[in-house]
């Protein structure tokens, strides 16, 4: 059963319990336009333990990347979520699980992006089948309005926010995928391949009714470059019947940074002939899981 009802506190910044270094708490928005082939993916992550924060955020305007930064370790700055700046971003909340404002100033570039929630916020659990992500993990799909380079432009996005220790080697390989369609259909998908084996969560919005995703599937084609999607394909099951989501490679960046390479590519998708926007993001894998230690023979 999905938990859609959280207290204020779970909207609020929170502090770790203990001195644990691995303890980190994360913010991100991941926007697109398919109309013009624009979007980004904003995030950031405080290690308070460890007194820094890190910033992953970029920024792609007709499908050319316009804006990076790209931040390992900066000072964690003093207050809350309600209005909060680290490096060249400001996140404000307004007391509702389905309303941020977060201001990106990257070099030159400039961009005002208003998000609002079609769905309730999920929870999902990032600790489980061997991952390492966070105790916590809330998150919403809906829609944004961006100013950017004198522009309005509108799209589809996807909000979360999780706290909690996070050991990225746990989970060394993976997919994950969002599309948005309209208020009434949407899905989050994670394929994760951890130390410990595959494991697979996430969730729909179809037909007015929220439901947690029992299997899923999905095939993509990676172009030359090892790391971007071409072409998708990805196959939803829950107890109500199947749904297959088509994706076609509009443009993308690369994603990470200590403990993380992923190519984010925003995708046009297509299911039933309707078509929305997103994004589908693969972490290939780059070194022998145990299992495949113990197959090949390797120390």
């Amino acid at each position: 059963m999905l938990k859609t009802d959280f207290d204020l506190d779970d909207l609020a910044a929170h502090q770790p319990p203990d001195d644990d270094p691995r303890w980190q708490e994360s913010f991100c928005i991941v926007w697109h336009d398919p109309a013009t082939r624009s979007g980004g993916n904003h995030h950031f992550s405080l290690w308070r333990n460890q007194r820094r924060a890190d910033i992953w955020s970029w920024l792609v305007l007709d499908g050319v990347e316009v804006g990076r930064e790209q931040i390992n370790e900066i000072a964690i700055p003093d207050g809350g979520f309600e209005d909060f700046r680290v490096g060249g971003l400001r996140l404000r909340t307004y007391g509702d699980f389905g309303k941020f404002r977060l201001d990106v100033e990257h070099g030159d570039v400039k961009a005002a992006i208003d998000y609002h929630a079609y769905s309730p916020p999920v929870e999902l659990d990032y600790a489980r089948g061997g991952a390492s992500l966070g105790k916590r993990h809330i998150e919403t799909l809906g829609a944004v309005d961006v100013e950017i380079a004198g522009r309005q432009l509108t799209g589809v996005a996807f909000q979360d926010h999780s706290w909690g220790n996070r050991e990225l080697g746990r989970n060394p390989a993976g997919q994950f995928m969002f599309a948005v369609f309209g208020p009434d259909l949407m899905t989050s998908v994670f394929l994760r391949q951890t130390l410990t084996g595959l494991d697979q969560d996430g969730w729909i919005l179809r037909n007015g009714a929220l439901e947690q995703i029992q299997r899923a599937t999905i095939a993509a084609e990676v172009g030359n470059d090892g790391l971007f999607p071409i072409r998708s394909r990805c196959d939803i099951w829950t107890a109500t019947g199947g749904t297959r989501v088509n994706g076609t490679f509009q443009t993308g960046a690369v994603e990470g940074g200590i403990g993380l390479l992923a190519g984010d590519g925003l995708m046009e998708f297509e299911t039933g002939g309707r078509l929305g926007g997103g994004m589908l993001e693969l972490k290939p894998l780059r070194a022998p899981l145990p299992e495949h230690q113990r197959i090949l023979n390797l120390p």
